[in-house]
């Protein structure tokens, strides 16, 4: 039987420090395909900002050649299209901050220097405070309307993405972000969005799979990553995606 190729692209949890690889969601949901009789070969690829999402994509596509995309939303990077005062990493490990690129004029563009230089910083279970001012950034950003804003910037390239696996005969599957536990308004962010993407999947005969509704208590001490429990829930709800054929 030819093995059936899944590509999986997101961010850090393909890779997540602190957790042995057998206990990591893509290893658990090999193992889940495998007791079908499912022969399976597992790809896995990263993003780091959404305006490298379509090129990723593409190039994943194009070079890996998955019968299967599953697509994370990423948190992480979601959280920047929502706040009108943008961090962003520079070269050197300094940083700078900015306007947000569509305050003013709502084109759906993102600056290429908001992500040139984004640094990944090893994995540190430390819990921070609930409410910040990251959090007061980003209830300023909804109250201007940059979370209708980001919603459309992410359909863009879903759709785009979505077209382009119709074209190479790929079934893709969308996966929502997870809760995030760690900030009040970031989890309400991820929240949002789940229910939105839910909703837009839905409408366009996209296969979507909602992993907000995991449980806080699967979380690291972080509250940003899954522990191994969460893993094994995360590998269970996509493998529902591939019995149903």
């Amino acid at each position: 039987m030819d093995k059936l190729k899944i590509g999986f692209l997101g961010g850090c949890i393909n890779r997540q420090q602190g957790i042995q690889r057998n206990d990591l969601y893509y290893s658990m949901f090999s193992y889940l395909l495998g007791k079908e009789k499912i022969n399976n070969q597992i790809l896995l690829e990263q993003y780091f900002s959404y305006d490298q999402l379509v090129e990723c994509s593409r190039k994943f596509v194009d070079e890996k050649n998955p019968d299967w995309l599953f697509l994370f939303i990423r948190p992480f990077p979601l959280m920047p299209l929502h706040k009108p005062i943008i961090k962003y990493d520079l070269q050197g490990k300094k940083t700078g901050r900015t306007l947000h690129p569509a305050l003013y004029n709502r084109e759906l563009k993102w600056k290429g220097k908001l992500s040139e230089h984004q640094r990944t910083e090893p994995l540190q279970i430390i819990q921070r405070k609930k409410f910040e001012l990251r959090d007061l950034n980003i209830i300023a950003g909804i109250l201007i309307g940059l979370h209708s804003w980001a919603m459309k910037y992410l359909t863009k390239q879903i759709k785009e993405i979505h077209s382009f696996c119709n074209r190479k005969g790929k079934k893709i599957v969308v996966i929502s972000p997870p809760k995030n536990p760690e900030s009040i308004m970031g989890s309400l962010i991820c929240k949002w969005t789940t229910a939105y993407f839910n909703k837009y999947c839905h409408n366009n005969q996209i296969r979507f799979v909602d992993i907000n509704l995991i449980s806080a208590d699967y979380f690291e001490e972080d509250k940003i990553h899954f522990n191994v429990a969460g893993h094994k829930q995360l590998a269970e709800l996509i493998a529902k995606e591939i019995f149903k054929g």
